[in-house]
């Protein structure tokens, strides 16, 4: 018998391209040159033509990116509460937040294997569990983490991060293992008293526990990073920079990422300053400036890893195609406020759309 691999040369030598090759190239390639798909506007085909208009629209409208050296993430928002109370939460300006967990729970896992089975194998996938709180509900994170262990789902996605504050994560920390890859304790800042204030609660992790749930976690063979969100001036940025880094060290955290507040657009000059300042002191392994945010990953003299990220409000409004949210209600969205549907998309999932200022 011969092999498939002879068997699929000559099918290639032997066959020529069809209407309908050209149809599906123009709705799916955006690898073609703008000569072709224009001379391709002319084609006696009304369907290659409509389809050849159409692709000449998305070029018109986006900067399209081929190689997207990054994770697409997939929000998954546990529909559950906050004992925060942090004045640059994301979720502040969110007027529709749904709370109930049973139709969350009927409705997510439908949602999630409809968008890990339309990007798997075109884009590696980062699923990103977050809320509100997604620990203040122990016993609703339970019941979503068995199901998306017991779903078979996790072949097809490269890690699943789950970013909290650490309020009762101990409470799950035996739930995590098998499903969770990586956990992101929120902090802010290095000083308790200080954290407090930013939490605008008492109801938060110290140090000591902060290092207990490390090592737990370890434990687990789960590693744990933390973020900081930089949402007002801070004299003197890099000894702020310094002192959390060595902090973070001490605590057991392997990375720390600091991010300008994003929950709106005041803030992301000076933070920008923030990175500029900080690329002068440290070396620099990556930076990036897209429509979606400007980014750098630094090393320490000593070799600790720290991010610093300035993102945006809306991914949707500039960079189609980086993050997808199975929202509070259970259904899958291009969008955090719930007005395009996951089901509505057009554009590739095999690239990432900057929309052209």
């Amino acid at each position: 018998m011969e092999e498939w691999k002879v068997i699929k040369e000559r099918i290639a030598e032997s066959t020529k391209e069809q209407w309908f090759d050209v149809y599906s190239k123009l709705k799916h390639d955006f690898s073609l040159s703008r000569e072709y798909v224009e001379s391709m506007t002319k084609c006696e085909n009304l369907d290659i033509r409509n389809a050849a208009l159409w692709h000449l629209d998305i070029i018109n409208k986006y900067n399209v990116r081929q190689d997207y050296n990054n994770v697409v993430s997939i929000k998954l928002v546990i529909p559950s509460y906050c004992q925060a109370k942090c004045e640059f939460c994301f979720m502040n300006g969110y007027e529709k937040m749904e709370h109930d967990a049973d139709a969350f729970l009927n409705k997510f896992m439908d949602s999630l294997y409809d968008v890990v089975n339309s990007l798997y194998r075109k884009q590696p996938i980062s699923l990103d569990i977050t809320g509100n709180e997604p620990t203040f509900n122990p016993n609703l994170l339970r019941k979503v983490l068995r199901t998306i262990k017991n779903s078979g789902i996790k072949d097809k996605i490269n890690r699943i991060v789950m970013t909290t504050n650490g309020y009762r994560l101990n409470d799950v920390i035996n739930d995590l293992q098998g499903v969770v890859d990586y956990i992101n304790i929120s902090t802010h800042n290095f000083d308790l008293d200080k954290r407090r204030e930013t939490f605008g609660t008492w109801r938060i992790p110290s140090d000591d526990e902060l290092h207990d749930m490390v090592l737990k976690l370890l434990d687990k063979r789960i590693p744990t990073s933390t973020v900081a969100v930089v949402y007002k001036p801070i004299d003197n940025f890099s000894s702020f920079i310094e002192k959390y880094i060595e902090w973070a060290k001490s605590i057991g955290f392997n990375s720390i990422r600091f991010r300008g507040d994003c929950a709106s657009d005041k803030f992301a000059n000076t933070f920008n300053s923030y990175i500029d300042e900080t690329t002068k002191c440290y070396k620099v392994i990556q930076e990036e400036f897209t429509n979606d945010s400007h980014w750098c990953r630094l090393v320490t003299n000593d070799g600790y890893f720290f991010f610093m990220l300035q993102g945006v409000v809306s991914t949707y409004e500039c960079s189609r195609g980086i993050e997808y949210i199975i929202n509070d209600d259970g259904i899958a969205y291009l969008d955090y406020y719930k007005q395009h549907r996951f089901s509505d998309n057009e554009l590739p999932l095999n690239y990432i759309f900057d929309i052209k200022k």
